[in-house]
């Protein structure tokens, strides 16, 4: 009996021994412990350990590196997200994130060791290719010297994330040191040349397979844009049985704008016979043949205007007889324009009331009034600095921000302006 029991003991202890023997990297737990250890394997694309990396914890800049076979420990990490910076020459530098959890039960922690795989990225990819623009007078194609383009990487957790080069005087682009495996979008974002506005309508999508290899895309022609119109001013507000309609705008109208481009319907949808002129080079004016609007009806105006350089802004507004529109949004609160470099943030927060869209203004110091930057459905804008300076052309600008409905806009006399002064 004796005999036969040491025998179970031992034939017990193999098939323990056999059951442990898993190639895979495991964690034991069951030990108790509140801090747990963070290997990192740093791989290239082939799968080949990579020594010499550097790996920096961003919170107080310690950095260990790897060894021969592409290892480097963290011992007794805090339980919590931990953010390092992976850089080796000849390779492109990422950001990488750990979360260490607590995996025990009760008031018992058990804080696993993990092992993160990183794969590195090759440098030495180069995109190069031409923008041109077409010249409105001669229609003839031309090089885009000296304008902005971004290269701006969709897949990888590299820490640089977007390139920014201009094109030189044969309109000609390169970038270079780009890493291999990856993919990257090109945009040109609106710019000026010879006081016309142009962008490209189409951003260019590449895709990098190996490190040593030259991309050469096709010429890109930009599209002219015509210069913003703005309707900056209305007594829509104001209107009683015998108050013509005025519509002001942003800069000097074309005659073509008040032909039979303008109507105004009644609530029930029946057109109102109007006369319309510009009584200004910026002010349209409509008002009924009769020489009166019906008290307490509530009408639409719709219509188009255009501007000489070629813009057009369209109107489709509500406007009460006898009493004001009270169903236009209110202002927005906390307007700041933020320097986030190389862009700059436009946020606020919602007015009071139902809200369609927000309309974007800027008016510099040589201006007298507001400019239609842009339109947006979101209660924040980012935009290139270098984009604004193209345009903008001078050092400081003041914004406005004017919400928007189906019932129009908040007095625009009444917004609050933010100055920017560019770096």
């Amino acid at each position: 009996m004796k005999m036969n029991f040491k025998y179970l003991v031992l034939f017990s202890a193999i098939l323990a021994l056999f059951a442990c023997g898993d190639n895979s990297i495991t964690n034991i737990n069951d030990e108790a412990k509140e801090k747990g250890d963070i290997s990192f394997l740093v791989l290239d694309r082939t799968g080949e350990a990579l020594d010499s990396v550097k790996i920096q914890r961003i919170t107080d800049g310690k950095t260990l590196v790897t060894d021969e076979f592409g290892y480097s420990i963290w011992k007794k990490m805090e339980i919590g997200t931990h953010l390092y910076l992976l850089s080796k020459e000849g390779y492109a530098p990422i950001r990488y994130t750990v979360n260490l959890k607590d995996e025990g039960k009760g008031s018992v922690a058990r804080v696993p060791d993990i092992t993160q795989k990183v794969v590195m990225q090759k440098l030495g990819a180069t995109i190069q290719g031409t923008v041109m623009y077409r010249d409105p007078s001669s229609n003839n194609l031309v090089a885009a010297s000296n304008i902005p383009v971004i290269l701006s990487f969709v897949n990888g957790n590299f820490s640089v994330t977007e390139v920014v080069v201009k094109t030189d005087k044969n309109g000609e682009y390169v970038f270079k040191d780009l890493p291999e495996n990856s993919s990257a979008s090109i945009s040109i974002p609106q710019t000026s040349i010879e006081k016309q506005f142009y962008a490209l309508s189409t951003d260019i999508q590449a895709t990098i397979d190996r490190a040593n290899e030259v991309q050469n895309m096709s010429i890109s022609v930009l599209s002219l844009i015509a210069k913003n119109l703005s309707l900056i001013k209305s007594n829509l507000s104001e209107i009683d049985a015998s108050t013509p309609l005025s519509l002001s705008f942003s800069s000097e109208l074309d005659k073509d704008s008040i032909h039979s481009k303008w109507t105004v319907l009644t609530s029930s949808g029946i057109p109102v016979l109007t006369s319309v002129s510009l009584e200004d080079s910026k002010e349209i004016s409509i008002e009924p043949v009769s020489g009166k609007w019906e008290k307490g009806e509530i009408y639409t105006v719709t219509g188009t205007a255009y501007n000489l350089e070629g813009g057009t802004v369209s109107v489709a507004q509500n406007f009460s007889v006898g009493k004001s529109a009270t169903s236009a949004p209110g202002q927005v609160k906390g307007l700041e324009v933020i320097d986030d470099y190389p862009y700059v943030e436009i946020t606020w927060e919602a007015p009071e009331g139902d809200v369609t869209g927000y309309d974007i203004y800027y008016m510099t110091n040589s201006m007298k009034d507001y400019l239609r930057l842009t339109s947006t459905a979101n209660t924040t804008f980012r935009v290139l600095e270098t984009n604004l300076i193209d345009f903008i052309t001078d050092t400081s600008v003041k914004i406005i921000v004017l919400p928007y409905n189906n019932h129009g806009y908040p007095d625009i006399t009444e917004a609050k302006a933010v100055k920017y002064s560019f770096n």
